[in-house]
This record gives C-alpha cells, structure tokens and sequence, in this order.
C-alpha cells in the first residue's frame, strides 16, 4: 500500500500548485475530492460498464474548461465488459451521444463539432478559427470478441443456484449478528445487501477467480 506521505504529496499538489503533471493511479484517486485542473484522463483498457467510464472521465474538467478523455484497449479487453460498452466503443457517431443516451434518452451532440469529441471535430465545418482537430484521431474500427478466446462462462445447475443461494444468506445472516465485527447493535454495516445476493445469484456463471482466468 503506498506511504501517506507519498499519497499527501501527490493530493496537496493537484489541490494546490504543485509540480505534479502526471499521476498514475486505480479510479478511487479523487474520489470525493474535486482537482479541478485536470485536463485529460487516460484510462488503459476498458471500463466495466458506462457508469464506470463517466466516473473515471468525471475527474477532468471540473474547472468548466475543455478536457479530454482518451481510452486505450485491446480487442480481447472488449470479452469482460456490458453490452453497452462494447456498443459504445463501436460507434461511428457522436461518442456524446453514444456514451450518455442510456443515462438520457434526449442527448444530442455539442455544437460546435470541434468541441464535442474527436469524431464531431473531424466533421466540424463551423468555420471558427478555433476549429481544429483538437482531438486524438479516431480509427474506425469495429470491437469484435475473438471467437477462439476463452467465454469465461460456467455451467451452473439448479441445485449448485440453490446451494449458492443458501450459503450466501447464511453467510448474511451471520455478519448480521449483534457483537459480529461487522455489525453495530441491529444495524448492519457490512453492506452485504439482499441484492448483493441477487447480483451474486444472477450472475454465478460468469464469476471466477484470477487464477481460475490466468490458467
């Protein structure tokens, strides 16, 4: 784990007006704090799902300027995300339009072109002197999952479901026990929900330990 005082040099000099241009970091940097002169944020492979990409984009331009958002993948990164995701990465329109139209139906792209996202700007014709691709290039490529790479998918019965099931709401039932660690009097604290379970329940075929992908 790193060292406070490495992690307080890097928050007081975003916050303030330190040298540090460059961090490399998991998304829980500045988790409820604003740095508000971020300018790009660089994510290497992608996230889990929309929410996860507007959390992590969220992090520049809190400062209302224009800031940008640049998403390196590999193809086979595309097989351990939604839907949604691998819909987004392949849009060949407004990337505004494409990320937020599951957040809001009414989403239209921002005029003018150049100011939106890199395919609006390579379309822009406004005419400003300020229109310019300012934008990372886009290459039109389609987001395929390799059909040789592992599913990742386990075949699960209905009596393992109703095994699993069981043994997760023991296991809930335990951690809410007054005098448990996890529990203050009758109000549990260990946020293992009832749709915790669910999301558990629901999904139990697609879950695996990092050896269980490395092998």
């Amino acid at each position: 784990m790193i060292q406070e005082k490495y992690k307080k040099r890097i928050f007081d000099s975003l916050k303030g007006s330190g040298t540090k241009r460059v961090v490399i970091a998991t998304s829980a940097l500045s988790m409820g704090v604003n740095f508000l002169d971020v300018k790009y944020v660089i994510m290497y492979g992608t996230p889990r799902n929309l929410l996860d990409f507007h959390q992590r984009a969220g992090r520049a331009g809190r400062d209302g300027t224009l800031a940008h958002t640049v998403l390196f993948y590999h193809g086979q990164q595309v097989a351990h995300v939604e839907s949604e995701i691998r819909e987004f990465l392949n849009s060949t329109c407004c990337f505004r339009v494409a990320s937020y139209k599951t957040f809001d139906k009414a989403i239209t792209p921002l005029p003018p072109g150049h100011m939106c996202c890199n395919i609006c700007s390579e379309t822009c014709d406004c005419g400003s002197v300020n229109c310019q691709q300012v934008y990372v290039s886009h290459e039109q490529c389609s987001v395929t999952v390799d059909e040789g790479a592992p599913s990742f998918c386990r075949c699960v019965t209905a009596e393992d479901k109703v095994l699993l099931r069981e043994a997760l709401e023991s296991h809930q039932a335990y951690l809410s026990k007054p005098g448990t660690i996890m529990a203050l009097g009758s109000l549990s604290c260990h946020g293992f929900s009832k749709e915790a379970i669910c999301d558990v329940f629901d999904n139990c075929h697609r879950l695996f330990t990092v050896n269980d992908v490395i092998s």
